[in-house]
């Protein structure tokens, strides 16, 4: 983790090396991968390239750390779709201007992904006005992805805007939203006073 999050050239290398020399050993891949989200945006983009670079992703290893990273399902077969998905996300990660361009994509997992790359570079970059541009976005789905994203900040002034979701058209987009509060989400609302009259 250490390792990681520090700058200095010959601990990036070290890992590089690691990563690149892991073979089928799937436990040392995923030690050194499960940690990226934890890491300095610059780690992670090296590491990101790197994973494309030597097409990584057919490891499931690879694929459980995305996964982990980004909270998607995907199974060891979706290496083409972590691929693409690590592109977008990269992307968004060096080029600001794209990343605007993403956040009002009419894609929902593109926002998404451009969500999380603005929380990953600074969570206090996050907008309150472009999450409630999103939370009432015309698109259901829209408004489920950034629920569950809002509810991963873990924070009572992103949860207080989840609030009227509760009465969205889509049942889906309640579900996403009850599973907030169900979760983590309870204790800051409880002591942001949320729900009390």
């Amino acid at each position: 983790h250490a390792c990681l999050c520090s700058r200095r050239p010959e601990l990036k290398k070290l890992l590089t090396k690691l990563l690149l020399e892991a073979g089928r050993e799937e436990g040392l891949r995923q030690k050194v991968l499960n940690r990226l989200e934890f890491s300095l945006p610059e780690s992670f983009s090296h590491f990101g390239q790197l994973i494309l670079e030597h097409r990584l992703a057919r490891f499931s290893s690879t694929v459980q750390a995305f996964n982990g990273w980004f909270g998607f399902p995907f199974d060891a077969a979706s290496g083409g779709k972590v691929e693409h998905l690590l592109r977008k996300v990269l992307e968004f990660l060096d080029d600001p201007p794209a990343l605007a361009a993403g956040l009002r994509s009419n894609d929902a997992e593109t926002v998404y992904l451009g969500l999380w790359a603005q929380a990953f570079q600074d969570v206090g970059r996050i907008q309150l006005e472009d999450l409630d541009y999103l939370l009432a976005h015309p698109h259901a789905s829209h408004r489920r992805v950034v629920a569950f994203f809002t509810g991963t900040l873990n924070r009572a002034v992103t949860h207080k805007r989840l609030v009227p979701l509760l009465a969205d058209k889509d049942w889906r987009v309640v579900a996403e939203v009850a599973g907030v509060f169900r979760g983590k989400a309870t204790e800051s609302v409880r002591a942001a006073g949320l729900f009390e009259a």
